[in-house]
């Protein structure tokens, strides 16, 4: 029996951005990682300790529940694709989820949350309508909560892009981000990239 292939919404952004992407994800080509993401990492685990009643950070003013963290959702699409992703915190008995987004400069506003695709997909995924924003810099200064309920429209909208990601695999064109078959220097992979 074939392993499904499991799409992510990196993998999914990844592909609307710069198909050529899903090339360097194939030959195992790993992402650069930056002194900002060691950074941000970090501080998601900081956040996530604290939400989960792991380790209390003294003075930090974040009255939220998430016992389980980076959970691993998985919602079968068909008989070759699953849609998956890793929530930040998952309050099952709430049926409520958790996004970090930490920054070394600027934190993100409603706005932004609410234009974003990464929450409405792992809404999607989980199931679970109720999903929380946590956002500051890297030293957890600037903190701010947003939550939003997704709808099933916006259930609808998270399935769409997500075929859309998948016809560009199945369609097997991947020169999106390249010129002249090398890439023009924004997508994911930056100096790794295979077309680099």
């Amino acid at each position: 029996m074939n392993k499904k292939v499991l799409l992510s919404y990196t993998t999914l952004n990844d592909l609307h951005k710069a198909s050529h992407t899903w090339i360097n994800k194939c030959l195992n080509i790993k992402k650069p990682v930056s002194e900002a993401m060691e950074k941000g990492k970090e501080a998601h685990a900081k956040l996530q300790a604290h939400v989960s009643h792991k380790t209390k950070i003294d003075n930090l003013d974040l009255p939220m529940d998430f016992p389980t963290i980076e959970y691993h959702a998985r919602k079968p699409y068909n008989d070759k694709f699953s849609w998956h992703g890793y929530c930040d915190g998952v309050n099952f008995a709430s049926k409520s989820i958790l996004e970090i987004k930490t920054s070394g400069s600027k934190t993100w506003s409603q706005g932004e949350f609410d234009r974003s695709m990464q929450p409405v997909y792992y809404s999607f995924v989980t199931q679970f309508k109720k999903c929380y924003l946590v956002t500051c810099k890297f030293d957890l200064s600037d903190l701010k909560v947003y939550y939003r309920e997704f709808t099933e429209k916006d259930w609808e909208r998270a399935l769409t892009w997500g075929k859309e990601g998948i016809d560009i695999i199945e369609k097997g064109d991947f020169t999106g981000g390249l010129t002249d078959g090398k890439c023009i220097g924004y997508c994911s992979y930056g100096s790794a990239c295979y077309f680099a």
